[in-house]
């Protein structure tokens, strides 16, 4: 294996997932493996986040896979699409910063302007149309005017090969991945499954399609798990918990307010009565 789509559950099969949000209205998920344990994480829930505001989003049962070889496939073209454009940039960004008064021979100054986001040149103005295409701003050929004579993936191969392998032979490698995120130990889904991933960031599931991918809509990276809905199953059973647990605790907050005044009262009485203590007249 050889992909970005890692996940930090590697754990797979028949799960049951609810999620919730309260005070700062961010969505946080709970994962189990059978109902019991679901109802005891519910439970703690209420108890710890025991605002008036919690709110329980959705419970389903469902099936932990592993992603599809097709999404492991594209989400791999696009990490090298993207790191390689990344190095380009960083590598032109230098060279322009150096103002040479001839370029190196693999660079050449562009002279095909090409608008990356086409689909959206129609909200310009004339004037920003000559200005983008003077100073070549979002070029698809090249960045501040400077361009590569050959493919900007076999640019980025080169360094790896020439420099990136030769340097790790003579030093220890340095793995600056997050190695909390491993390849996922469940099945391997078909890209035909309606299939989900939870990732970080406090986010709902976010359905993918591989219709649908391309360099802004990809497979995500360093998830928590990809998944198939099963079942939505009824929350009811944790609503009613969470009103309990209100209920009691109002009465319990109740109680201990009339202790408090009970205490509040007597330190009161026996405050006056030593004030009246202090001004007693002698017989």
């Amino acid at each position: 294996m050889n992909h970005p789509l890692k996940v930090l559950y590697t754990g797979g099969g028949i799960h049951y997932m609810l999620s919730w949000k309260c005070h700062d209205k961010q969505n946080c998920i709970a994962i189990a493996k059978n109902k019991e344990a679901i109802n005891t994480i519910a439970k703690v829930i209420i108890k710890k986040h025991h605002y008036d505001d919690l709110e329980f989003n959705s419970y389903e049962k469902i099936d932990i896979v592993a992603p599809p070889k097709e999404f492991c496939d594209i989400a791999t073209s696009l990490k090298k699409k993207k790191d390689s454009e990344t190095f380009f940039i960083s590598v032109v960004s230098h060279v322009s910063f150096m103002q040479l008064t001839e370029l190196p021979e693999v660079f050449e100054s562009c002279n095909h302007y090409d608008y990356k986001y086409k689909e959206y040149l129609h909200k310009y103005s004339t004037k920003d149309k000559f200005i983008m295409r003077q100073d070549h701003i979002d070029c698809l050929n090249c960045y501040n005017k400077i361009s590569i004579k050959i493919d900007k993936g076999m640019f980025y191969d080169l360094y790896q090969e020439s420099f990136v392998k030769e340097f790790y032979k003579k030093v220890s490698p340095f793995d600056n991945e997050d190695k909390k995120y491993k390849y996922s130990g469940a099945r391997e889904a078909l890209a035909s499954d309606n299939i989900s991933c939870m990732y970080t960031g406090h986010r709902n599931g976010i359905s993918l399609n591989i219709d649908s991918f391309n360099d802004y809509n990809a497979p995500v990276e360093n998830s928590l798990f990809y998944y198939i809905s099963l079942e939505t199953l009824d929350t009811n059973f944790f609503i009613k918990e969470f009103e309990k647990y209100q209920n009691t605790k109002k009465e319990f907050d109740n109680e201990m307010l009339l202790v408090r005044k009970k205490i509040a009262l007597d330190k009161s009485k026996k405050d006056i009565e030593t004030i009246f203590n202090i001004f007693k007249m002698p017989k």
